[in-house]
């Protein structure tokens, strides 16, 4: 199978995603943005009477017109409304939110008002209707609040609740497996034996997913034999994901099994190996069964796998939750010279500072070998460099990417 570029994959690997379905969850279990699935109308009225914007005092303006001294005849609190009418020369004492009285069209706050037994006087004029929230003045029953498409928050999630309902369609939370490959890996933690590494790449893929609002389910890792790799297929079938990530073993040696099991399980491959570096051993297929499964192998480099997890995992994980994902890219000046470029396009790590004139200045790290992640961790951003570029000079401008949310 030939080499794509990378704008062909991505095409590609986006056609054959599609989003989840929606399900009714109740607000509680409503994770961070999740997609609104359906627009949201208000079944109440908000507020649903007047309310008062103040602690104070509610009367009739016309009497403070010719009068400056009131009898308080009751007490308006939140919950519990005064329900008797004012007469002339009446105030209610009233709190914030609490229903202002029928016969009552404007408060006054009680900074500026003196009470001396059951009279009270103010001392400066107020203006008529003045801390009076209208019935209604935040939505009213039957209106359009949130439309469909919408990125939930915590105020938006708050609307829903103050218009009366208490579940919502949403998007569904996507569900990542992720497995790594090899007989030279253990996990985190363990000490390893002779001729072993600890495996990292599963650790920075999960955090990757977590921080676009994934679910992850951690397989493990798999042995560098056909029924290791397939008891791990399996598990993630009965899981029911909807995306499988795994890293290693879909390069071209002896023991880069990943493929041969998969496309053994039924997988149509869609394309294999990308004009790119770090990551041309880059995979990517689906699993037609009734659960279709989407199938991204990343390479075992674990710089190769954390690049390509930044630029194609991440599209996945947002479309699959219904996010329209725009990667962030910019412009910068390099502070070094680069070489030209060859036949694939290069994502140089790199880190960015912005000087004192607001210019933003470009610095690759000192190596760019794919088994370096300690460099990569304090990088923040990839120069792009196209396919076949000329060399460039101290101060000429190129393409950043910048990663949102996780990080390098």
């Amino acid at each position: 199978m030939p080499l794509i570029n990378v704008d062909e994959s991505l095409k590609r690997l986006l056609t054959a995603t599609h989003t989840l379905e929606s399900e009714l969850t109740p607000l509680a279990e409503i994770g961070e943005a999740q997609v609104l699935a359906q627009d949201v109308i208000a079944e109440l009225t908000e507020p649903p009477f007047r309310s008062s914007a103040m602690d104070g005092y509610a009367i009739r303006y016309q009497d403070y017109e010719q009068n400056r001294e009131f009898d308080l005849v009751g007490e308006s609190a939140a919950g519990k409304g005064y329900s008797g009418k004012i007469g002339k020369n009446e105030a209610v004492r009233i709190f914030t939110g609490a229903p202002v009285p029928d016969d009552a069209d404007t408060v006054i706050i009680q900074e500026d008002a003196k009470l001396e037994g059951n009279r009270v006087s103010f001392t400066k004029a107020p203006e008529a209707g003045a801390n009076i929230r209208p019935r209604g003045g935040n939505f009213q029953k039957g209106d359009s609040v949130l439309e469909k498409g919408r990125i939930m928050t915590p105020s938006a999630l708050a609307l829903c609740a103050s218009t009366g309902h208490g579940a919502v369609e949403v998007v569904k939370r996507p569900k990542i497996a992720i497995l790594a490959t090899g007989n030279e890996l253990v996990e985190a933690g363990e000490i390893p034996g002779k001729d072993q590494i600890v495996c990292s790449n599963s650790y920075g893929l999960a955090y990757l997913v977590r921080a676009h609002h994934c679910d992850v389910v951690d397989l493990g890792i798999a042995r560098d034999n056909e029924e290791s790799i397939r008891e791990k297929i399996e598990r993630a079938r009965k899981e029911k994901v909807d995306l499988l990530v795994t890293s290693g073993g879909v390069s071209v040696g002896k023991y880069d099994l990943v493929q041969t099991v998969l496309k053994s399980e039924g997988m149509k491959l869609d394309f294999w190996k990308v004009a790119m570096r770090p990551g041309k051993p880059l995979m990517f297929g689906v699993l037609p069964d009734d659960h279709k499964m989407l199938v991204l192998g990343l390479p075992g480099n674990p710089v190769s796998s954390m690049v390509c997890g930044h630029i194609f995992l991440v599209p996945i994980l947002e479309k699959l939750s219904g996010r329209n994902y725009r990667p962030h890219i910019e412009d910068a000046l390099l502070a070094v010279p680069l070489p030209e470029n060859g036949p694939r396009r290069h994502f140089v790590r790199a880190n960015l500072t912005v000087n004192s004139k607001g210019e933003r200045w470009v610095t690759p790290v000192r190596s760019q070998d794919s088994s370096l992640i300690r460099l990569m961790a304090n990088a923040d951003c990839l120069i792009i460099r196209e396919e076949n570029g000329t060399p460039l000079q101290v101060g000429e401008p190129c393409r950043i990417f910048i990663p949102e949310g996780a990080g390098l």
